[in-house]
């Protein structure tokens, strides 16, 4: 069941328009979501943007955001790793 945004008055799923006031009911379509791996992959590649533009869609996109954030985050740590463990491997094999 929806409810009439202007009156409160329970509508029926199929009802184009309210019975008690009128009002023409307008169906949310929900947002096109898809491809989240696609999305996750931008993520990783461009870690830092990944992860504010996943901030920024999550409410809009779901799907699409939790892959961002993940993908994001993954590439941060594997960045960081590398920063951190680059140099030690490279002490590590000098000696």
């Amino acid at each position: 069941m929806a409810i009439c945004n202007k009156c409160g008055q329970y509508v029926g799923d199929a009802e184009s328009e309210c019975r008690k006031c009128g009002n023409v009911l307008i169906p949310v379509q929900e947002a096109n979501d898809s491809k989240p791996v696609l999305f996750g992959i931008i993520g990783f590649l461009l870690s830092v943007l990944g992860v504010f533009w996943g901030i920024l869609w999550k409410t809009s996109h779901p799907k699409r955001a939790k892959a961002l954030i993940i993908g994001g985050s993954v590439g941060l740590a594997v960045i960081t790793l590398i920063k951190l463990a680059g140099p030690m491997l490279v002490l590590y094999l000098l000696h």
